[in-house]
């Protein structure tokens, strides 16, 4: 009979050997929290990742960080500040990097209700309906 696993377990052995896995699980991460904006699914992703490199406590030695305080920070409802973010991520051998948001089809995933909204192709701006009407 086969055993049934958890997908965090099954997350955690394959980016414990695999590098490439885990940046590439990272930008994927990173993409998401970008789109929605949930910090619980980012602090969750990367105690992960943690966990596949050796925990908190190893963390915490790479990173000369006390061990309850990197727990704080994974476990806050808000997003880790970017040199946290960045101080973990190198203790992880990755690092932040930017790239022009052209490069994919990524677009903001929320737009307010008086966001400026161009006409379809082909209609002239004075045809177009009015978007700016309060």
């Amino acid at each position: 009979m086969r055993k049934l696993r958890k997908w965090r377990d099954v997350l955690i052995e394959e980016l414990t050997d695999d590098h490439e896995a885990t940046i590439g699980f990272l930008q994927a991460v990173l993409v998401d929290y970008q789109i929605y904006g949930d910090p619980a699914a980012l602090g969750s992703a990367l105690r992960a990742v943690i966990d596949a490199k050796g925990g908190i406590s190893e963390l915490a030695k790479r990173t000369e960080t006390d061990p309850q305080t990197l727990l704080e920070v994974l476990s806050c409802e808000a997003a880790p500040r970017v040199d946290m973010l960045v101080t973990i991520l190198t203790a992880l051998g990755c690092r932040l990097s930017i790239e022009s948001l052209e490069s994919e089809d990524l677009r903001p995933a929320r737009v307010g209700v008086d966001a400026p909204v161009a006409p379809p192709e082909g209609i002239k701006p004075d045809m177009a309906l009015a978007t700016e009407n309060k």
